[in-house]
């Protein structure tokens, strides 16, 4: 079974059954504190065809996409907290089309991260975050290992080790 927002919707119902048997629930309202919540659709049948293409989890891309959205409503530290969180569960690698896309969202989401911290003149923070991206396998774990290089410089903040 698929459903669609607003799935559950309708403010009149002529089956019963619908709403109560097969969907199990019946629309009551929006949430709002907290407005926006995190979600995980995890694809429990990869081989139906009406999950072809799609990632095994889309854990990160929810969670990147929250915090642009909450960036476009100036929420620049709950935009973080989510950045935080995607950068929280790096992948294990790129061996295979999911692991690669989410792979592409951690980095996205610290990119992400990294601007806001740089806008707001945390400087330090920044350079950490580009550290966390950098411990990530593939070329995008590379090219953070050389970012964390060049903020250092321009910053002028003496680094350990990337």
């Amino acid at each position: 079974f698929i459903g669609v927002h607003g799935t559950a919707g309708d403010p009149v119902y002529f089956w019963d059954w619908y709403v109560d048997g097969l969907l199990g629930a019946r629309f009551a309202g929006h949430p709002m504190a907290p407005q926006f919540q995190d979600a995980r659709v995890v694809v429990d049948d990869k081989t139906h065809p009406a999950a072809a293409g799609l990632p095994a989890d889309w854990f990160r891309q929810t969670l990147t996409r929250k915090g642009v959205r909450l960036e476009a409503l100036n929420r620049s530290d709950e935009a973080l907290e989510a950045y935080y969180d995607v950068l929280s569960r790096p992948p294990a690698g790129t061996a295979s089309p999911q692991e690669a896309q989410g792979d592409y969202w951690f980095h996205r989401a610290g990119g992400k991260a990294l601007a806001l911290l740089e806008k707001a003149g945390k400087d330090e923070e920044a350079i950490e975050i580009a550290k966390k991206m950098a411990k990530a396998p593939g070329p995008r774990g590379r090219a953070a290992a050389e970012l964390v290089n060049e903020l250092a410089l321009k910053y002028k903040i003496w680094i350990s080790s990337p």
